[in-house]
């Protein structure tokens, strides 16, 4: 699982699962070249059964491949829920479901991929392919209520299909900022802006740095710090080049509390989100 909103939640809920009620099974597919993996990152302890096929990009071989372990692994466990999360596994997932005649299929909508990410053609063919998961889907769960009334606007399901569940964020408590700082190798005396995120088209790195360029020229001595990396981190930090020391790349980060403890404030560019965990 990719860093991100739906892993860190996938996460709390697997983990958080009263045991004595539920018993669970983890099924995860691998990260993309350049991405970072949030069981290994956050969760190494975390049991997960690996379909090592099953990712993000659409190759029809592999994905093939990935619906047919699956399928295997849901005859083997027998659950009486399936809960998919994410577009690919939310696909493979209730398909596999369905053909194992699963009683209950859930989907959770983390956001969606109607806008800023594919043209109009292929985004037409998500929502045609999601309107008909969404027929064989007993409840759809989204993280806000922007986020339902949109995939319902695009004919993606029913009201009464919907449960409007936020994503719970457990606080903790801040580490000392000099110290958070000291240890992330960021100046102790100086206004830092911390942006957490992949390094993706849809999170507008480029816009990032525009942004930071405007900072600049009002507040000359800003920092600020980019944790995470993505597809697009090389043309980031070419980017980011004119700038020089006034962006630091800390790269992936498991200690979320100290970025936050290191920085004044945080910023985030993306096009659209469903509800940004980070924030």
């Amino acid at each position: 699982m990719n860093v991100g909103g739906p892993a860190w939640q996938v996460s709390v809920l697997t983990r958080g699962l009263d045991r004595e009620r539920f018993q669970s099974r983890l099924i995860a597919g691998d990260v993309s070249e350049g991405e970072a993996d949030f069981i290994e990152l956050r969760d190494p302890d975390l049991p997960v059964v690996k379909v090592p096929v099953l990712g993000r990009s659409v190759r029809f071989g592999d994905d093939l491949r990935a619906f047919i372990a699956i399928r295997h692994a849901l005859r083997e466990y027998r659950p009486m829920i399936v809960h998919t999360h994410t577009a690919k596994a939310g696909l493979l997932g209730r398909i596999a479901a369905a053909t194992c005649r699963i009683p209950v299929r859930v989907h959770t909508f983390h956001g969606h991929v109607l806008h800023g990410y594919f043209n109009r053609w292929v985004t037409r063919v998500i929502r045609v392919v999601e309107g008909l998961l969404a027929r064989h889907t007993t409840a759809l769960v989204a993280i806000g209520e922007r986020v339902r009334d949109e995939l319902i606007e695009a004919g993606i399901g029913r009201l009464g299909q919907y449960v409007v569940i936020p994503p719970g964020v457990a606080l903790e408590a801040l580490p000392d900022r000099l110290s958070a700082r000291s240890v992330l190798g960021l100046p102790l005396n100086q206004p830092v802006i911390l942006f957490a995120g992949r390094l993706t088209a849809i999170k507008r790195p480029d816009r990032l740095i525009e942004a930071m360029a405007l900072v600049l020229e009002q507040q000359s001595d800003a920092v600020l710090a980019i944790a995470g990396e993505g597809d697009l981190l090389e043309e980031t930090q070419r980017l980011a080049e004119p700038l020089g020391p006034s962006i630091r790349f800390l790269g992936w980060q498991k200690d979320m509390a100290g970025l936050y403890a290191a920085a004044d404030c945080m910023v985030l560019t993306s096009d659209n989100e469903g509800m940004p965990v980070t924030l």
